[in-house]
């Protein structure tokens, strides 16, 4: 399959700056985890030129559609925001598969970025550019209706309770969380956009000022894109959310965005459209985990979310209020996020080098017991050797005395011959005349005149 993709790639003069090329070319393959349905399985190769990244291929295992809708989506976004969305090249048919064809970016993840820099002065400069990313995307917002996003919500919302099967107490806690999101955005204006609705950390590429949205997998034209930021925060692990907060919570203007890193940061809000943007963020999650798993992992995914919902709700019941007021010391204080942030990274790299004492030296014990093993097996050998010499001595004194043995059998068995012959020569005298004759005269005259004086 590869080797067909690359021939045809080959055969296109827009690819040849890659297949021309006298760097070193290497394709890389990547695949979605054993968790997901085949349907919804997807084989991806990297081609680098070097260490370069060149192209992105992706298709889908099943060879349906799906690849289709989202190379169709992602050109549209990426026509009217070029410069943050990465570029999809083409659809290739290749033994009735779909193949997509997307440009590669040198860079690495924001999500690999916060763990190599999780400087304060190196956040918020990244984080600024991607609140400027973020923004440019209202550019691609097209008013809508109420009618339109209550709809959406309702299909959203049928799905999980098809797939969830919520209880009496459960479906309470969903409806009223409908009605808070419709209540809230009653008299505000509705809009509607595409969105790659899988907005990550590991799906911002960045370089230097560059940052790029990756994966179209789940994208989509939807009211909920102010939800993009929940997802954010709810993903985001590199570093704590609450670290995040007190860094950047001066410098962010979007409203959903500084709720979200709020509600993710453990300063839970009883405001209740927080808390019904955070269960609607985490249905659409449950509905797109649901769809991709394969069914033996449905049970998983439901029993997880069960605590959640739950959480949820109680704070649906507790007495409303703005929000929750965060201790300006814990924001202020002598031991600040960022001191306590470094501190816990220094004990981890602490435990991390005893660790790897600890397993330097069991590796050096194996070592030793190796070469100790290594000697003795080879004793062993040298023993084994001595006796195999000791044998071959034995086989070979065996040999001679065989040998020997046969030689006697060889005298014997001439000695034995010369004696049937000895006899034979007797018997030939005994039946000669003259011996008949003497024997006869022997047994008459004789016995009177005997040719030999008895004593």
């Amino acid at each position: 399959m590869l080797q067909s993709i690359l021939n045809k790639l080959k055969n296109d003069s827009k690819y040849n700056h890659i297949f021309n090329s006298k760097e070193k070319m290497s394709v890389v393959m990547l695949s979605t985890g054993y968790y997901r349905a085949y349907e919804k399985g997807k084989i991806m190769f990297l081609i680098l030129l070097g260490n370069e990244p060149k192209l992105l291929l992706k298709f889908y295992k099943l060879g349906n559609n799906m690849i289709r809708r989202e190379f169709n989506i992602q050109k549209t976004m990426y026509e009217k925001c070029a410069d943050i969305i990465s570029e999809p090249i083409e659809i290739l048919h290749v033994n009735n598969f779909e193949i997509m064809i997307e440009k590669a970016y040198v860079g690495k993840s924001l999500e690999r970025y916060f763990y190599d820099n999780p400087f304060k002065n190196e956040i918020q400069s990244v984080m600024k550019n991607l609140f400027k990313v973020y923004a440019s995307m209202e550019k691609i917002q097209q008013l809508s209706t109420h009618d339109e996003f209550e709809k959406e919500i309702k299909i959203i919302v049928d799905k999980f309770i098809k797939s969830y099967c919520p209880n009496d107490k459960e479906l309470s806690a969903i409806n009223e969380c409908i009605l808070i999101l419709l209540k809230h955005f009653k008299n505000e204006k509705i809009y509607k956009r595409l969105s790659n609705d899988d907005f990550t950390p590991r799906n911002l590429i960045v370089n230097n000022s560059m940052i790029k949205i990756i994966d179209f997998e789940f994208a989509e034209e939807t009211h909920l894109y102010f939800l993009d930021w929940f997802k954010f925060f709810r993903i985001q692990y590199a570093l704590p959310n609450k670290y995040l907060y007190e860094i950047l919570h001066a410098d962010i203007e979007d409203k959903y965005c500084l709720l979200a890193l709020r509600e993710f940061s453990n300063f839970y809000s009883k405001d209740k459209i927080v808390i019904a943007c955070r269960f609607m963020i985490e249905i659409k999650e449950f509905v797109m985990l649901h769809s991709i798993h394969s069914h033996i992992f449905h049970n998983y995914i439901k029993a997880g979310f069960q605590p959640l919902i739950s959480e949820i709700s109680s704070r649906l019941n507790e007495q409303e209020q703005s929000h929750d007021v965060i201790n300006p010391y814990e924001l202020n204080g002598d031991l600040s996020l960022e001191k306590t942030l470094f501190h816990d990274r220094f004990l981890k790299l602490s435990d991390c080098q005893n660790t790897i004492a600890e397993q330097d030296a069991e590796i050096k014990n194996y070592k030793n017991t190796i070469a100790e093993q290594d000697a003795e097996i080879k004793n062993y050998k040298n023993t084994i050797a001595e006796q195999d010499a000791e044998i071959k001595n034995y086989k070979n004194t065996i040999a001679e005395q065989d040998a020997e043995i046969k030689n006697y059998k060889n005298t014997i068995a001439e000695q034995d011959a010369e004696i049937k012959n000895y006899k034979k020569f007797i018997a030939e005298i005994q039946q000669s005349f003259v011996f008949r004759t003497l024997r006869k005269y022997d047994k008459t005259i004789g016995k009177i005149f005997p040719l030999k004086l008895k004593k």
